[in-house]
């Protein structure tokens, strides 16, 4: 993993009011103080894909957040589907701890090729 705290790879976004992002950061992927407000914005991420935009789906999600130009997008969704158990067109319920918990191991397990735990732990800290 990159030494940005940063497990979703979220890109820098000058509009983005991530909690613990470090400020005025000029590299292509957004960097965090500590890697729990890393995987909190990755929670946050999902969660807004669902509220804002109706991306509730394995495939919505990954064609948004891991777009063809830039990914193999046919083996993430692969990917992820096999590591959740979920359909890649299931409608997920993003507010639940557990899909939530299940869907961001997955992710970042293909962005960054390693599991992350206990994101249990990091859920309670901002969500309970």
């Amino acid at each position: 993993m990159r030494h940005n705290n940063n497990p979703f790879n979220i890109r820098t976004n000058p509009n983005n009011k991530w909690v613990g992002k470090v400020p005025d950061n000029t590299e292509p992927f957004e960097v965090f103080t500590e890697l729990d407000y890393g995987i909190r914005a990755g929670f946050k991420l999902l969660q807004n894909y669902n509220t804002k935009y109706g991306i509730n789906t394995i495939e919505k999600i990954v064609h948004k957040f891991a777009p063809p130009f830039e990914n193999d997008t046919h083996n993430y969704i692969k990917t992820v589907c096999n590591m959740t158990g979920y359909n890649s067109t299931e409608e997920l319920d993003l507010t639940d701890k557990d899909t939530l918990l299940k869907l961001t191991a997955a992710i970042i397990y293909v962005e960054q090729g390693v599991y992350i735990n206990p994101l249990e732990k990091t859920y309670n800290r901002f969500f309970t």
